[in-house]
C-alpha cells in the first residue's frame, strides 16, 4: 500500500474483500479498483452508522453532488472522490451506475427488501452487482451480454451472501430459504465469471468469499482467511 494513502487505508478497512482483489490487478486497475472499493465503503458506511435517516440522506446526497462536480472536470477535496474524478470525465466509469449505487445505499430496509423477491434482486443487483460492474470496466471490460450475466449474477450472490453474514435476516425460516437460494446460485455465477476473459478475474475475486459468509454467523472473518480465499481463487482462475 502507498504510503499513508488515504484512499487504499478505506478501501482497507471498509472493503476488505475488494482492497485485496484489487492488489491482483495490474495499475492503473489498480488504483482505480481501490478508488471504487472506497466509495462504496464509504457510501455504506453511512446509513450504517448515521442514526439520523435526514442527515444520512444529506450525506448520501453530498456524494451525488461530488460525483457531478466530477464528470465536470472539478475536484471536491475529498480524496477518494476526487480519485474518481478523471475515469468519470473519459466515460470509464459511468455516472448512472455510481448514483445507482449511492440511492441503493440509503435502502437498508431489510422488511421491505425481504418482502419481495424482485425487490431484492433490483436491491443486489443496483449495489453489489454495480459494483461488480465498475470493477470490470476499470479492469478494461467493454459491455456485453457476458459481462453483464456475470456481474448480475455475481452482485446476487455475494450481495446475498453479505446481507445473511450481517444477521440482517432475523426469521430463521425466511433465512433457511434464502440460504438454499444463494447456495444454488453460486455455481451459476462462477460459471458466469469463468467465462470472462482472466484479466478480469481480480475485479470479480470478492464472489470467492460468498461461501465463507454463508457458513460463518456475522461478518467477522479473520484476515488470514479472507486474504487465504481470494489468492487461492486468483491461483486456481476461479471464484468456487
Amino acid at each position: 500500500m502507498p504510503a499513508m494513502d488515504p484512499v487504499w487505508d478505506s478501501a482497507r478497512t471498509q472493503e476488505p474483500d475488494r482492497y485485496l482483489a484489487a492488489l491482483y490487478a495490474p495499475e492503473p486497475a489498480r488504483s482505480r479498483l481501490m478508488a471504487l472499493a472506497a466509495f462504496q465503503g464509504e457510501i455504506t458506511r453511512i446509513p450504517a452508522t448515521v442514526r439520523e435517516p435526514l442527515l444520512a440522506e444529506i450525506r448520501l446526497q453530498w456524494w451525488r453532488d461530488a460525483l457531478d462536480r466530477l464528470r465536470q472536470g472539478e475536484l471536491t477535496g475529498h480524496p477518494g472522490a476526487d480519485r474518481l474524478g478523471r475515469d468519470l470525465v473519459s466515460g470509464l466509469l459511468p455516472l448512472g451506475l455510481l448514483s445507482g449505487m449511492i440511492d441503493e445505499a440509503g435502502n437498508r430496509d431489510t422488511a421491505l427488501l425481504l418482502a419481495d423477491a424482485q425487490v431484492l434482486r433490483s436491491h443486489l443487483n443496483k449495489s453489489h452487482g454495480a459494483a461488480f460492474a465498475l470493477a470490470a470496466r476499470a479492469l478494461g471490460a467493454r459491455h456485453s451480454d457476458l459481462v453483464e450475466t456475470a456481474t448480475v449474477r455475481a452482485g446476487f450472490v455475494y450481495g446475498l451472501a453479505r446481507l445473511l453474514a450481517e444477521d440482517r435476516v432475523r426469521d430463521a425460516e425466511q433465512r433457511d430459504s434464502l440460504t438454499t437460494q444463494c447456495h444454488r446460485a453460486l455455481p451459476e455465477a462462477a460459471a458466469a465469471v469463468a467465462r470472462l476473459d482472466s484479466a478480469l478475474l481480480p475485479g470479480f475475486l470478492p464472489l470467492a468469499m460468498a461461501s465463507v459468509y454463508l457458513h460463518q454467523a456475522g461478518p467477522g472473518v479473520s484476515p488470514l482467511k479472507r486474504w487465504w480465499r481470494l489468492w487461492r481463487a486468483q491461483m486456481r482462475g476461479r471464484v468456487a
